[in-house]
């Protein structure tokens, strides 16, 4: 049996291999799906339409960031202007270390490893966790295939994980500083107060947040486990001092913009009372993988199906079983090492997410601004690590009569999420979901029998880590945004005397923003730069729909439409629908239009036209008539 230092070692090297040849699996050939670029290869699957932010946001973001020097004074005009200072950029070392040890390597490999730590990172922090909590290597292995290969993580191209294993790991590195009473305990309190700072700025802090409680309640279920006293945790105290420093010279640094953004008006609905509406149930992960199979699904969903992606929350049954047959049978070893304090975390975010609480309740409460379907996400992936402690270590079998209940109970609950589940996507076929309906029950059912739950444990990462690969391609190198001839093209646009450039397709926008183009479209992410907008809308008409932070600008060409209109195409999309030549977009030094049709109107001069997307676009100079 390999140890698990050799393990560690092996994914190590396997993280090492995968960022020397440049792969990764994002879903960056939507951008050019069968024109491929030079060094940008389908090594394995195809890109699925089913993401947005990805592609259109996080991946060209860290491209632009390592390729363009003066990359934020390009961004869109009508965002606010962000400034970085010396501190801010010192400060981003310590707390953005992996972004910048990646971007010293060549550009392939810079991405590859980027894409790739979180991954690796998370996983194996799950299985570490599960490791300290006694579960052997195999089950602690395929607890970790669970965790990384969950549906939403899958769904939202791994982002999950990369703002998971930051919390994670703080876990584990109080939990082995507690341990010891040399010098080392104090540099790994320190190294965790490090960690604790990235998690304010994490890519997603709504997750960030749901995490660090879940993980805040893992800790506790250890030091419990343990008797752990005052006199061991004393050490630790260093760790709130770090961090507390640290993110004070964050906000010192980043408290302006957070200022703008949170005068802005919030896309979508801000939360004051628990529940989320316009979900699928919270049972469904288990029919995800179904849409990455065109013959159960009709073919891909044309939606953003991170959306609505679940976990394995219907790893709840067995759980629940577990502990009821532990809270009647089971040794005091056993009950001491259960893990109440995750079980209660987790059942009132469950409930914070799926019921109304009383507006008493909400006063003050952290996840107010969480939206209830992210809560259910993070949980049905976080559940994996207590759950498959509990029943790797579970010592005694549950009767007969137990076992057909939970297999009963899955079953059921599974019927009514598949028909909860279709009426979202209706062109997903009953002998899908009927037939994952029946493996899920039997696996369940196999979970909780110590004779087969190995297998059953083994089967269901199996499955899970298939439909990974499926969802998401494999694919070696980046150059649709860098090296393809459309990218060859736009990339004159970046010269010096060159103005801002607007779109009237989001997916162009990463293709300029990485090309080095000034942008007038793009994101809008820290909210409005005011007097920019004025040019458009002079009497603040349309305020409300344009003072928003989190968004994306877009144009709409209409020569009849003299003056800007602006409206809300949705919750995070603003759409300006005005005539190229209007007066107003001089006024923010707009030179070029890249179309996704042909113009003809006077102020405009083609000049390039490319393929993006497998469609043809045009590039057109504009000039005072």
């Amino acid at each position: 049996m390999l140890s698990t230092r050799r393990l560690m070692g092996g994914g190590i090297l396997l993280l090492a291999l995968l960022s020397a040849l440049g792969l990764h699996q994002s879903s960056l050939p939507l951008n050019s799906m069968s024109t491929a670029a030079p060094g940008n290869a389908l090594v394995l699957g195809s890109p699925l339409e089913v993401r947005s932010d990805e592609w259109l946001r996080w991946s060209p973001d860290v491209i632009t960031r390592w390729t363009v020097p003066d990359a934020e004074e390009r961004r869109s005009i009508l965002e606010v202007p962000i400034s970085d200072s010396v501190l801010s950029d010192r400060l981003d070392w310590v707390l953005n270390t992996d972004e910048r040890v990646a971007s010293l390597l060549p550009l392939d490999q810079a991405f590859a490893l980027w894409w790739w730590w979180p991954i690796f990172a998370s996983g194996a922090a799950a299985a570490l966790l599960l490791r300290r909590f006694g579960v052997t290597r195999a089950f602690a292995g395929a607890g970790a295939v669970l965790f990384i290969s969950s549906p939403v993580n899958a769904w939202w191209s791994f982002l999950p994980s990369r703002v998971a294993w930051v919390p994670m790991v703080v876990v584990l590195m109080l939990d082995s500083a507690r341990r010891r009473s040399d010098w080392r305990a104090y540099a790994l309190a320190a190294g965790a107060g490090v960690l604790i700072a990235r998690i304010p700025s994490s890519d997603y802090a709504p997750w960030s947040l749901v995490f660090s409680l879940a993980s805040g309640a893992l800790l506790l279920d250890l030091w419990r486990r343990d008797r752990v006293g005052w006199s061991e945790i004393r050490r630790l105290l260093i760790a709130p001092v770090t961090s507390l420093g640290l993110v004070t010279l964050w906000w010192i640094t980043v408290s302006g913009r957070y200022r703008t953004l949170a005068g802005t008006e919030y896309p979508g609905s801000r939360r004051d009372s628990g529940g989320s509406h316009g979900i699928p149930s919270m049972w469904s992960g288990v029919f995800d993988g179904l849409h990455a199979v065109p013959s159960w699904s009709g073919g891909p969903a044309l939606s953003n199906l991170s959306e609505v992606a679940m976990g394995w929350t219907i790893l709840l049954i067995p759980g629940l079983a577990v502990l009821v047959t532990l809270r009647s049978s089971g040794s005091t070893t056993e009950r001491r090492a259960t893990p109440w304090f995750s079980a209660a975390t987790i059942g009132i975010l469950i409930a914070w997410s799926q019921f109304e609480w009383p507006s008493p309740l909400t006063i003050a409460n952290p996840l107010v601004l969480v939206p209830g379907e992210r809560v259910t996400q993070i949980i049905g992936m976080w559940l994996v690590i207590p759950v498959t402690m509990l029943v790797a270590r579970a010592s005694r079998n549950p009767n007969a009569t137990t076992q057909l209940l939970v297999a009963g109970t899955t079953a059921l609950v599974l019927t009514l999420a598949g028909i909860r589940h279709s009426e979202f996507f209706p062109e997903i076929t009953t002998s899908g979901l009927a037939g994952v309906i029946g493996v899920a029950s039997l696996l369940i059912a196999l979970t909780i029998r110590a004779r087969s739950r190995a297998i059953a444990i083994s089967v269901a990462s199996a499955l899970s880590f298939i439909t990974v690969v499926t969802v998401n391609p494999l694919v070696m190198g980046v150059g649709d945004l860098t090296s393809s001839p459309a990218a060859l093209i736009v990339q004159r646009l970046a010269d010096p005397g060159v103005g801002r450039i607007a779109t009237d397709d989001l997916a162009l926008d990463p293709l300029a923003q990485v090309s080095g183009a000034s942008q007038l479209s793009g994101q809008q992410y820290w909210g409005p730069d005011v007097d920019s907008w004025l040019s458009l809308d002079p009497d603040r008409t349309h305020e409300n729909v344009w003072n928003r932070g989190t968004s994306y600008i877009t144009f709409s060409w209409d020569e009849t439409q003299t003056t800007a209109e602006i409206v809300e195409r949705q919750a995070d999309v603003v759409l300006i629908r005005v005539d190229p030549c209007a007066t107003a977009l001089a006024e923010l030094n707009m030179t070029h239009v890249m179309s996704s049709r042909p113009l003809d109107s006077p102020c405009l001069t083609e000049i390039a036209t490319f393929q993006w997307r497998d469609e043809t676009r045009w590039i057109f100079q504009r000039s005072e008539w």
